[in-house]
């Protein structure tokens, strides 16, 4: 099994797209979406790492159809943790027009994802 379904669980690819990132092809994939995007770095040696993931992937599941999702193993991509300052993961990253609008560190309940989707993108709280 790989770590994709470790952390994530499934089959993700049929119910939330959720396509994973490089340091090569972030910025040409942030300038090619239209929607926000919500990013979330991780690590297979986290422990809350899979929590989180959880929360995430609920998330955009109900946001399916407005919000853009991306995934990394933040070990995997240097450049983008050190851009965005990261120390730590989890971590969840919001971008709005190529811009990044809120960085949110350690777990968090899908409650607060919620609150930062409603507050930065303007999108009310989606139902299941």
């Amino acid at each position: 099994m790989g770590i994709w379904k470790k952390l994530f669980g499934g089959d993700t690819e049929s119910d939330v797209s959720f396509e994973q990132i490089t340091d090569a092809d972030f910025k040409a994939q942030l300038a090619a979406i239209d929607k926000p995007v919500m990013l979330f770095l991780w690590s297979n040696t986290c422990p809350y790492c899979r929590k989180m993931a959880h929360n995430v992937r609920s998330v955009l599941g109900r946001h399916r159809d407005r919000i853009v999702g991306l995934h990394a193993n933040a070990g995997e991509v240097p450049a983008i943790a050190g851009a965005l300052g990261l120390r730590g993961v989890p971590a969840t990253a919001f971008f709005h027009r190529g811009k990044l609008v809120e960085l949110v560190g350690g777990f968090r309940p899908e409650d607060h994802l919620e609150a930062v989707i409603a507050t930065r993108f303007g999108l009310p709280p989606a139902t299941d």
